[in-house]
């Protein structure tokens, strides 16, 4: 999903695509605050001047641009730790061998600002809702008291 901070929160058709793509809240500042490594694409003042601006009548382009170190994986763990500045996604493979014996295979962390993990948790209630309205309600095994769902 891109962050792009002209298209705060819309909804923007991509050229050749016949699906909506729900656009992050730009957190007007680096995608990482608590690392600033040279990320930064634009100033809170930027971000203000983009949200006081009507509407465009043409819905803006988008180019999604796949980088060089791009993967897709499959994770059937995610384990969240969140502090002051950020959200911390870890995603991984469970893999049990024996009842009583299961190890998660961790390969990918992501560091996501609290802005944009309430935008994702919003896209995500969006998308699980769509889901379940064409196919039925997904159903999770019972949580255990730690609050872990496997």
């Amino acid at each position: 999903m891109a962050v792009v901070p002209h298209l705060l929160g819309r909804k923007t058709q991509i050229t050749g695509c016949t699906k909506f793509v729900n656009i992050l809240k730009f957190d007007g500042g680096c995608f990482h605050p608590r690392r600033n490594s040279g990320l930064c694409v634009g100033s809170p003042d930027d971000t203000l001047k983009v949200m006081n601006q009507p509407n465009p009548a043409a819905p803006p382009k988008i180019q999604l641009v796949t980088t060089p170190d791009y993967r897709e994986n499959y994770a059937n763990s995610v384990q969240v730790r969140v502090n002051l500045w950020d959200f911390f996604l870890m995603f991984g493979r469970v893999n049990q061998t024996a009842p009583d014996n299961v190890a998660i295979h961790n390969f990918q962390g992501i560091y996501v600002s609290p802005q944009q993990a309430k935008a994702l948790l919003n896209v995500l209630q969006q998308n699980v809702t769509q889901y379940e309205s064409a196919f039925g309600e997904i159903k999770l095994e019972p949580q255990t008291p730690e609050g872990i769902v496997q």
